[in-house]
């Protein structure tokens, strides 16, 4: 019983423009009974009912704990709800707005970086046209010839070290390379 206000608050705030809630409880000990004289100052209706379904009848009939049927509802419905669910609402709309502003200014963002790189490119290749046409323009170069090798030296007849210098050698060449 404590905790009926808290129940019957969070019932209220929770309730749909138009719905209504269904609570099934014993009478036994009285506490049905007295939840529902505090749930009349939160809902303007209150109906109870125990012939709500025939199988139950049949099993419960006779019965002290037979569950009773209340439905509560109001005919403003929740009008805290209803201004929190325009609060979410608008919440939800600001976000929208601001998800979509974020998106056109990534997409404005890419396509300026696009549009750079062609930049970009664009120059690059007009340098290199340029290039090749200066390029094109200068008397050509003549193109570098290898060196001439410098004239061999032939002798044909000597005296001296080794290569190596472990020996006395004399040598005699013919200048024709024999």
């Amino acid at each position: 019983e404590d905790s009926h206000e808290v129940l019957l608050s969070t019932l209220r705030r929770s309730l749909l423009p138009g719905g209504y809630v269904l609570m099934f409880a014993s009478r036994r000990n009285g506490s049905l009974d007295r939840f529902l004289v505090k749930a009349r100052s939160v809902f303007q209706h209150i109906k109870q009912s125990t012939t709500y379904d025939e199988r139950v009848s049949q099993l419960f009939r006779g019965q002290k704990c037979f569950p009773v049927m209340a439905r509560l509802w109001s005919d403003d419905a929740s009008d805290h709800l209803s201004a929190q669910l325009t609060q979410v609402k608008a919440d939800w709309e600001k976000q929208k707005e601001a998800t979509l502003l974020a998106e056109q200014q990534a997409e404005e963002d890419r396509q300026e970086r696009e549009l750079l790189v062609k930049r970009r490119r664009d120059e690059l290749a007009q340098r290199a046209r340029l290039r090749a046409e200066l390029l094109e323009a200068r008397e050509p170069t003549p193109e570098p010839q290898p060196e001439a090798a410098p004239p061999r030296l032939v002798v044909t007849h000597g005296e001296g070290p080794s290569d190596w210098g472990f020996f006395h050698r004399r040598w005699h060449m013919d200048p024709s390379g024999d």
